[in-house]
Formats: structure tokens, sequence, C-alpha cells
């Protein structure tokens, strides 16, 4: 020992501390650029104080909290780190901690002896973290369609061109809570339209507050889970985050229909402003909602599907604009028991609410068909009553009647099946008339039978979409 002493220990030592004390920790965390996300910790409790692992029996395994200051120091190790490691320590009775080793890999801990939905928890959240990221392995191949994101970053939105090229009117589309474009990109040929641009922006995931922080393709946190039974509470500054990209992409519009034939230098802004439209589905619905009353420009109209705007957002901006809202009776997220009086307060308010429905046999998980029906079922509505002819949608000008813009014959015929419709509703709004025996019951007539016959008439789709928005607003 004095040789040591006199010499130095050299590289030849290693100096160790035996840390009495029964109960081992061992936590698993996953982490972010250093900051910690999710951790889960497990404790193991000896038979004696001293001992040397693995040579030790009895140890008691249980499941365990770990306390923020714990974790802060663990943090302190951790700085710009990205993916799964392990902390393994006692914590002595004189305070702080003796960490014994710390493992950039998934430790036997997790993989053995925590509680299998906290695992499941933690290699979820693993799943969503950004793929490339340091210490994190790629997402699998479908990362390229859905690749995960942190609150505050941006994908491409999907953007629907018109059919035949012309572009006249834009719709910004907001995709429900959780979902994503994955399905849209696959049933694009839905909303694709004579026209009609589509742009439809992608969600980050965000850590949900009322899902203990579990992250979800969202437009803003929900601070609540009120269950269908009322309003969610939304968090503003994710809210406000969500605000500003869809700002960016109303301004980034705006351009375009400049560049894509705004009408002449005089009122050219004027133009644009009665082509653009904005909407969503569910909290896409209200994030939309939110953002189209808090624009600088009043826009052409909103449209939100089983969807509900947000109390937080003032009321006192564009009362002019038409807001198109298509609810279910059978939703059991966004009951109508609350949604329908949250629309009172908009036409109390001054604001022109066009209400479809409350249709009885509609649940919130519309599919995408329903969204697309309800989309091209507002751009009818904008197109029918636009003080701008020239540019309005060509399918759209010939369901509006004007014989300027299509043969006197498919005028005929779309009179024709309009008519229909009327017969239809008389015995609805006459009860007392029995109607004759070759003509067609209300009741009757589905969205199946009206398409059959159109196409038995020579009607196009795009007509006969409109022929049915006509329908439904007027005779139903």
């Amino acid at each position: 020992m004095s040789v040591a002493c006199e010499r130095g220990f050299g590289s030849q030592w290693v100096l160790q501390e035996l840390v009495p004390g029964r109960v081992e920790h061992s936590v698993s965390l996953l982490v972010l650029a250093g900051r910690i996300l999710d951790s889960v910790g497990t404790a193991y409790e000896c038979d004696r104080d001293v001992y040397i692992w693995p040579h030790v029996r009895g140890a008691r395994v249980s499941a365990r909290v770990v306390p923020p200051e714990e974790l802060a120091v663990m943090e302190q190790f951790l700085v710009d780190y990205s993916g799964v490691c392990n902390f393994n320590y006692k914590l002595p009775e004189g305070g702080g901690m003796r960490i014994f080793e710390i493992n950039t890999r998934v430790g036997g801990d997790l993989a053995c002896d925590a509680p299998r939905s906290q695992a499941a928890r933690l290699l979820e959240a693993l799943w969503q973290l950004p793929a490339g990221a340091s210490g994190t392995p790629a997402a699998g191949p479908s990362a390229a369609a859905d690749q995960p994101r942190v609150a505050g970053s941006w994908g491409e939105p999907l953007v629907i061109e018109p059919k035949g090229g012309g572009h006249r009117v834009t719709l910004v589309y907001l995709h429900p809570f959780r979902v994503g474009l994955r399905d849209y990109v696959r049933k694009m040929g839905l909303f694709a339209a004579e026209g009609l641009r589509v742009v439809m922006p992608d969600a980050p995931k965000i850590a949900m507050s009322c899902y203990e922080g579990r992250p979800h393709k969202a437009w803003y946190d929900y601070l609540t889970d009120r269950r269908g039974e009322a309003e969610d509470d939304a968090d503003e500054v994710t809210l406000a985050d969500t605000r500003r990209h869809l700002f960016d992409i109303l301004d980034a519009e705006l351009e375009f229909l400049l560049t894509a034939g705004g009408g002449g230098a005089v009122g050219e802004a004027f133009v644009c402003k009665e082509r653009l439209l904005v909407g969503g589905c569910s909290q896409g619905c209200a994030a939309a909602f939110d953002a189209a009353l808090r624009y600088r420009h009043r826009l052409c109209a909103f449209v939100g599907v089983v969807g509900h705007p947000l109390s937080t957002t003032p009321l006192e901006k564009h009362r002019g604009m038409p807001l198109h809202f298509f609810n279910g009776l059978g939703d059991k997220v966004m009951r109508w028991h609350w949604v329908g009086p949250s629309l009172d307060r908009l036409r109390i308010s001054g604001h022109h609410v066009v209400a479809h429905g409350p249709f009885p046999e509609v649940h919130h998980g519309v599919g995408r068909d329903f969204e697309a029906r309800a989309s091209r079922r507002t751009v009818a509505a904008v197109a029918r009553r636009s003080l701008l002819p020239a540019q309005r949608l060509p399918a759209l000008e010939r369901a509006a009647g004007l014989g300027l813009f299509f043969c006197l014959g498919e005028l005929l015929l779309l009179l024709l099946l309009l008519h229909l419709a009327v017969l239809a509703a008389l015995p609805v709004y006459f009860p007392s008339w029995s109607g004759g025996p070759g003509l067609i019951r209300r009741t009757e007539l589905t969205d199946v039978k009206w398409r059959s016959l159109g196409c038995g008439l020579g009607l196009r789709q795009d007509d006969l979409d409109v022929a049915l928005s006509f329908c439904h607003t007027y005779c139903t």
C-alpha cells in the first residue's frame, strides 16, 4: 500500500465502493434529445444489506414510480441522447443516489420484470420517435408514409389537384384526431373534382395531457377527456401553434389562387378570398373553425364534419362567412345534445350557420366518402351563391341551372330529377295528400336510388352529387 501511495495507482487499479442496502433500483428511460419522455421503475429488495449481484437469493420485485428529483439527476447524464437507456442505482440513508451503471440498451428489468402495460407504453412511444434520431432505430418500412414527429414539426400536406387541370376553388381540409393522412392518400379520388384543389395538412404528434402524455397525431392537446358528454378543454399553446401553421398555408393558397387566374388587377384579393374554403373532421373541424374566425381575411366558407366550434374562439369576426356543419345523432364522441347548442350560440352571435342534419344514422367514425360528399355539397352551395359567374366550377354551373354553360338537353334532364324530388317531398309537407299510384314517395328514395335514376337519365357524376345536395337541402 505504501508503494501505491508513493507511485500512484496507475492504470492497473479499479477503486470500488461497497454500497449497503437491501433495495436496488432499476429504471428504463425513453429519451429524446436529452429530455426524458417516459420512465419505468422497478425495485429489487434482497434478503441482506450487503451482497454482490447476482450472488443473492430471494430478491422481491415490485414496480415503482420514479420521483422527479431522481429523473432530474439522470437527465444530466443524457445531454443530446435519444433512445432507450437503463439506470441502476441505490438510495443510501444519507441521501443522494449511488449510480452503478448506465446502459444504452433495453435492460432486463424492462424485458422481464416491469409490468407489461408499462413496458408496452414505453415501446409504443419509442416507435413514435422521429426515425433516424441518435440512438433510435428507423421506424420501419411504413415510416415514409407516416413518419412520427414531435409537436411543432410539420410534414408535407397532401395536395389533390383539380380534375381536368382547371383550378377555380381551393379547400384546406384538416383530418381527424389520431388519423393522419394515410387513409386519405388511399382514397384521394373521392375528393377529386373539376376545378377543386384540396390541400390536407398533416398534424404533428403531440403528447396528450389527458392520456398520460402519450403522443398522438393531433391539432392541439386535450387537457380533459369527458368521454363525449361535453366539450373537452383545448390547450391554447398547441392550438396557437396549429393556427400559425394554418395561416401560413392559407396565405400560400391565396397567393397560388392569384397566380392561377385571380380575375384581373382590380379586386384580385376579393376574388381569391371568395374562392378559398377551410374545414375539417372531428378535432380537425374545431381547429379549422378556430383558424377561420381568427384569420385576417374572411374566407369563402367553412365546412365541419362531425365536429363542433371551440368555445374559446372569439366570435366577433367574419359573421358573413357561411359555416356548414354536418353532424349525426348517432355520434357518441361529439354528442348533439351539446354540439347543437354550440351552433345556436353562433347564430345568436350573428353568424351564418348552415346545419346539415343531424343525420339519424351518422356516427362519429364517418368514412372518407361522407367527408368528400360534405365538402362537395359545401362547394356547391358556394357556387350557387357566388357573385362571380366566371369563377364558378363548371359542374356546379350546370347544377345551378345556368343554360349558358351546358346543353339544353342536360338541363331538362336535371330539372326532371329535381321535379321528382319535389314530388317525393309532397307527402312529407302535406300529409293529407296521398299521391297517385305512379308517384315516387320520399321515403322510398335513397341516395342509391337517386344515383341509379340519374345515371339512367344520362347525368354526369358531378351533376348527380350537386342534385343530391339540392334534394337533401331543400326537400328533406
